[in-house]
């Protein structure tokens, strides 16, 4: 990966053509960055395998393989990685920061929390404080569609959980 665009004396750190309708850069010379005729970014020698716009190579599993970090470096991160075959998505926090995730989407263009992962492990769905492992809030539209395990509120008194779509199919909890 030896540069045609050096600085200085450096001559194993550049910018260099590897091919038609492509760019690259080099450090301690090893390509870090490319950028191919189709737009896509690749990282660290990466072949570009996944076939998304930015890929990263790390040539090993870590759990934070890509970080992203807000207002400042020394306090919360989300990051990337794979660890043991298994994606990893991390909240992490440096310190004695807490961290937790959330997911969010949006309908007619507002976005709105969904699920949130607690920095003490509770999940919640429709709910952005969980209280225990598992906190669900929701209401029960006047008819369900599909069959399953449904749960919500079906009245501001009591809650309720449904386990299929019929008569009678209702554990109610008030």
């Amino acid at each position: 990966s030896a540069p045609a665009l050096i600085f200085d004396a450096d001559v194993n750190t550049g910018i260099y053509h590897p091919a038609a309708d492509t760019i690259a850069v080099s450090t301690q010379g090893n390509e870090r960055l490319r950028v191919t005729a189709d737009g896509k970014i690749n990282l660290n020698e990466s072949a570009g395998a996944v076939g998304s716009k930015l890929n990263i190579f790390n040539g090993s599993d870590n759990q934070n393989i890509l970080g992203i970090t807000g207002a400042d470096e020394s306090t919360e991160y989300a990051a990337m990685g794979i660890q043991a075959g298994n994606a990893v998505i991390t909240g992490g926090g440096i310190g004695s920061t807490s961290t937790g995730i959330v997911f969010r989407t949006a309908e007619g263009g507002t976005e709105v929390e969904r699920v949130r992962f607690s920095a003490s492990g509770n999940v919640g769905i429709g709910l952005s404080s969980p209280e225990s492992a598992l906190s669900v809030a929701g209401t029960f539209p006047d008819s369900i569609a599909n069959s399953g395990v449904h749960m919500g509120t079906l009245s501001s008194n009591y809650a309720a959980m449904q386990f299929n779509h019929t008569a009678g199919g209702f554990i109610d909890f008030s």
